[in-house]
């Protein structure tokens, strides 16, 4: 696989990774919330918290879009970085 191909890859990789993670977070945390009914957070990412409307709970919340781009960004780049390790480590071992 040529070099290219494995960083279309691996960022495509990454990213995919990232949003899943993402979404994972984010459902624990309302999850939790309404649960534990009270309010939960994770500074920077997301802030739930539970209220009684029509005397039904409501789950409410407020997520930050920057801070969800981080975590994908990070995701993705960690995904990437252990691609290149693993595709330096085979070329490696090929040449040798």
């Amino acid at each position: 696989m040529t070099l290219a191909m494995k960083l279309f890859f691996s960022v495509f990789t990454g990213l995919a990774a990232g949003v899943v993670v993402m979404f994972l977070t984010l459902g624990a945390v309302v999850a939790y919330a309404f649960a534990a009914a009270t309010t939960a957070f994770i500074p920077g990412l997301i802030t739930v918290w539970i209220t009684t409307e029509n005397e039904l709970p409501a789950v409410n919340f407020a997520p930050n879009g920057a801070g969800a781009l981080v975590v994908v960004g990070a995701v993705a780049a960690i995904v990437v970085a252990a691609a290149f390790a693993r595709f330096r480590a085979a070329n490696r071992t090929a040449a040798h």
